[in-house]
């Protein structure tokens, strides 16, 4: 009788490259993710449940799939890359996958043939009959996107050369977006300005040992701009939606974060501590800085004061009982006050609870807490659901 197979042990997946402290340009998505830092979406969470932030964390070696959660990013990554750099940007970096159920698509001999005479080819009878011919009349017309089989193929192509999927109705809604916040009468004009995506890693200065990070959506002399999605579960107005989005995702924790990052930059571009990196298929590597790069860095920390810019945005929703308009409500703000004082607080504590977790569990090992029985503070709830009756 053969034992039973045990089943083997989750292996720790090997963490990624420490990235050196300076300002990164075009740094690849997966390498600033991945990267062994802490960013202004930690503080939030390890503030208060610092034992759950290793769970979900890549220390964690039974971590689930994360794909779901990865779309969201995808759309988020693909809205800052069609909004802030533009078309170029987002079809070198995203494709977008046919619709299997769609009638936009010619799929056999007859639909390719009418799909040419449409765009004023003529299509000789013997040639109807020569797939090779129309498929290179289809590509000179530019109109590979029409036919399913070479769209199809196209996509996987892509796919296969590292490109994220988009989804036709994301890529619908995406459009959609940019067409609207490219008509904005003040931010139109300057979202194509600047530098897009400048990253940043540095130390803590009281707690060496951190490495942290920050990702710039948008540079302009005298503007840090931030592009949110927001959505309005409560049917608040806009504008209270877009301050419970600052409250409960920690927004102000980012922008008092980064009011840290941009110092930080300032040094690092006095220091010349500027490095640009390069992507060729799934490979990844670093590449020159261009003198435009660095003049662009330069004109932009040369400006002593900045405006802290939040350009929110409802995404539309067509879905059945959950319709949403678009609407866009920007904000801007100087980067001092009570919002920045108040959000420095909470980011000690999470650094501090950070600090105290690892020199108590370490990174290899669940983090895990047990409170020890005490009576109910019944006057700090702020509501008792109990049932209550007539009698």
């Amino acid at each position: 009788m053969t034992a039973p197979k045990r089943k083997p042990k989750p292996e720790q997946a090997p963490l990624p490259l420490t990235i050196q402290e300076g300002v990164h340009l075009n740094l690849p998505d997966a390498l600033y993710f991945e990267a062994p830092a802490l960013g202004s979406s930690d503080f939030h969470i390890l503030s208060t449940d610092p034992a759950s932030w290793w769970y979900a964390s890549p220390h964690n070696p039974q971590r689930k799939d994360q794909r779901r959660k990865s779309r969201a990013l995808a759309f988020g990554s693909a809205l800052h890359a069609l909004v802030l750099e533009g078309e170029h940007a987002y079809q070198r970096r995203f494709v977008v996958e046919p619709d299997a159920e769609s009638n936009a698509y010619a799929r056999d001999r007859r639909a390719m043939v009418q799909l040419l005479e449409d765009h004023g080819v003529h299509v000789p009878v013997k040639k109807s009959f020569d797939p090779t011919w129309l498929n290179v009349q289809i590509r000179d017309k530019g109109l590979a996107h029409r036919v399913w089989e070479t769209a199809y193929a196209d996509y996987k192509a892509a796919e296969r050369r590292g490109l994220t999927m988009i989804s036709t109705d994301e890529d619908r809604r995406l459009r959609s977006m940019a067409h609207q916040l490219g008509q904005h009468h003040d931010l139109g004009p300057n979202l194509k300005r600047g530098l897009s995506e400048v990253s940043v890693f540095w130390r803590d200065p009281a707690r060496p040992e951190i490495l942290l990070r920050a990702r710039f959506d948008k540079l302009l002399p005298g503007f840090v701009i931030d592009l949110k999605t927001f959505s309005n579960t409560r049917d608040e107005s806009p504008e209270e939606a877009t301050f419970s989005a600052i409250t409960h995702q920690g927004y102000d924790l980012q922008a008092e974060h980064y009011r840290e990052a941009w110092d930080k930059l300032a040094d690092f571009v006095a220091e010349g501590r500027i490095y640009a990196w390069e992507t060729k298929g799934e490979d990844h590597g670093r590449a020159l800085v261009l003198k435009k790069e660095r003049d662009a860095l330069a004109e932009i920390v040369a400006v002593m004061a900045w405006r802290w810019v939040w350009i929110f945005y409802q995404v539309q929703n067509d879905d059945a009982g959950k319709e949403r308009a678009p609407i866009v409500v920007p904000w801007w703000t100087w980067p001092e006050g009570e919002l920045f004082t108040n959000a420095r607080t909470v980011i000690d504590r999470a650094l501090d609870n950070y600090q105290t977790w690892m020199k108590r569990a370490g990174a290899s090992q669940p983090w895990a807490e047990v409170h020890p029985i005490r009576q109910l503070p019944v006057e700090k709830l702020r509501r008792l659901t109990f049932k209550r009756t007539a009698q």
